[in-house]
């Protein structure tokens, strides 16, 4: 599964992940797009960012919901 569908699977937009990694949301596409050399290190932050992201917006419509 690539960098996009992952991130897609989960829920989270484009700026989400960027915010959570500290980088430009174009700066991210690239990565998603491979227009940008990425290295298992890269990934695996990617990863965290994404499940961050995606914990954060479930943690925000739990709390909405109450």
């Amino acid at each position: 599964m690539g960098l996009r569908a992952y991130r897609e699977e989960m829920g989270v937009s484009l700026r989400a992940v960027a915010r959570a990694l500290g980088k430009s949301a174009t700066h991210v596409s690239n990565l998603e797009r491979g227009r940008q050399r990425w290295t298992e290190v890269v990934v695996e932050a990617y990863k965290a960012a994404v499940n961050e992201a995606a914990a954060s917006r479930g943690a925000s419509r739990k709390e909405s919901e109450q």
